[in-house]
């Protein structure tokens, strides 16, 4: 699926929780009571309120600009709107380089805010409105009717607009950079209104001969007022998250079997010969996001979300390794946890906690700790981690910084003041694997939890 997918959103991308939004027919509706209620408008004037093209066209007849209409849409809610499982999918999707471009006429932030939780400030580039398509980059979000950070009289409402900038170079340079790609999905579109059907229209023939045209909704095709303008090669009738997450589980599952792949390779190479697909499917179990999220927790790399490369596998498959060693040498079960922590489980008990992370080959002992500093507060978890199970760290431990393994004086610790933390690396475990044992058993002999 390697960059071969653009995704076009229409409003129910956005309706799904917890973004939340209105379609544009409740938007139409609630704006043109305000309207009646402020005599703005008077009560019939608008023979159609749930038409938000129509009533943005009477607005603009009678005041020369649609700002009354405009300034009283959900503005801040569509500023705020939180991105919803679809929306993470699609940013990771555009990260990992899976999909080419999202072009979405809705005006909300959501999708601006799911590429930020998934680190994406260099690798998309986002283009507000018609008039900046000289920043597209490799891989795009695009807001074809403008979005909430644009002057209110800029946003598209009116069929007029979308003719007069579809006339310059705009049709050009969305065939060229964004409806290029081998498949195209129109996702959510949502109730019929002009400007939608016109925007359907000026797409659906943009495209080059030999794209396949997908169409995704909740209704049936037969019931999509949509369906008939862009008359798609298939048609899927699934809801916008249950979509990506297929999608995503597709890419998920590549990832995992790599993984799995370099593990075993690894393996057989003189690591003791361990079986690390159970772990490669607990790693992978809750999907795309979640998996790029732990890598970055892992790799310490200060984002929110790593893509997966040749690099951080090696670094991943290492460390997997390592874990399932101690795993099996302890009887137990490891559980990955979201901010990174693994636990060590035999049944119902918790043996002992670990966090996992990497030095890269660049960062000594001194640079992780600093670097987990800024991770959740793992000193507030019950139980706290009691270990650091590290690889790649660059040259040796300084001896102030580390616990000795089999106990010692608590030295002081930036990542929790007075510190039982005992730091071990993969090599060390694998030439001594009762490191483990006794790291976790040992605060037992100490009356600690």
């Amino acid at each position: 699926m390697g960059g071969q997918v653009v995704l076009v959103l229409g409003a129910g991308s956005s309706k799904e929780l917890p973004t939340d939004l209105p379609l544009a027919a409740e938007c139409s509706e609630v704006a043109h009571r305000q309207l009646v209620v402020e005599h703005v408008l008077s009560d019939g004037e608008c023979e159609q309120p749930g038409n938000l093209s129509r009533l943005a066209d009477i607005i603009f007849e009678k005041f020369g600009s649609h700002r009354e209409l405009a300034r009283r849409l959900p503005i801040e809610r569509m500023q705020s709107a939180t991105p919803n499982g679809g929306h993470l999918l699609a940013a990771a999707l555009l990260r990992e380089g899976k999909i080419k471009a999202v072009i979405t006429v809705n005006f909300d932030l959501s999708m601006n805010h799911a590429l930020s939780e998934v680190n994406s400030k260099v690798e998309v580039a986002t283009i507000f409105d018609s008039h900046h398509f000289d920043r597209l980059g490799t891989f795009n979000l695009i807001y074809l009717h403008g979005n909430v950070y644009l002057d209110l009289d800029e946003l598209i409402l009116r069929t007029v607009q979308l003719t007069e900038n579809w006339k310059g170079n705009w049709r050009q340079a969305i065939a060229n950079a964004g409806l290029t790609a081998p498949c195209v999905v129109f996702v959510g579109l949502g109730s019929e209104a002009p400007v939608l059907t016109a925007t359907m229209h000026f797409l659906r023939t943009a495209l080059p001969e030999g794209i396949h045209v997908v169409q995704v909704d909740t209704a049936p095709e037969t019931e999509n007022d949509f369906a008939e303008v862009l008359s798609p090669e298939f048609y899927v009738q699934m809801g916008w998250c249950d979509f990506m997450r297929a999608l995503g589980n597709r890419v998920a599952e590549d990832q995992k079997d790599r993984l799995l792949a370099a593990c075993t390779e690894l393996a057989t190479h003189g690591l003791g010969g361990e079986d690390a697909t159970s772990l490669c499917d607990r790693f992978s179990e809750n999907g795309l996001v979640y998996m790029g999220r732990l890598r970055a927790q892992w790799l310490l790399t200060g984002e929110q979300y790593h893509v997966d490369s040749d690099l951080s596998r090696e670094l991943l498959t290492d460390l997997i390794l390592a874990i399932r060693l101690a795993e099996r040498h302890l009887g137990s079960r490891v559980v990955f946890e979201s901010d990174g922590v693994i636990e060590f489980r035999d049944k119902d008990r918790i043996i002992g906690a670990a966090v996992v992370a990497s030095g890269r080959g660049t960062n000594g002992w001194a640079a992780i700790e600093a670097r987990l500093r800024y991770l959740p507060d793992f000193v507030a978890r019950d139980p706290a981690p009691r270990l650091i199970i590290a690889n790649a760290v660059a040259g040796r431990p300084e001896e102030e910084m580390v616990a000795d393994i089999v106990g010692g004086e608590d030295s002081d610790n930036i990542v929790s003041g007075a510190s039982s933390w005992q730091m071990v690396r993969v090599d060390e475990l694998r030439e001594d694997p009762t490191l483990i044992t006794r790291a976790f058993f040992l605060g037992e002999h100490h009356g600690e939890s």
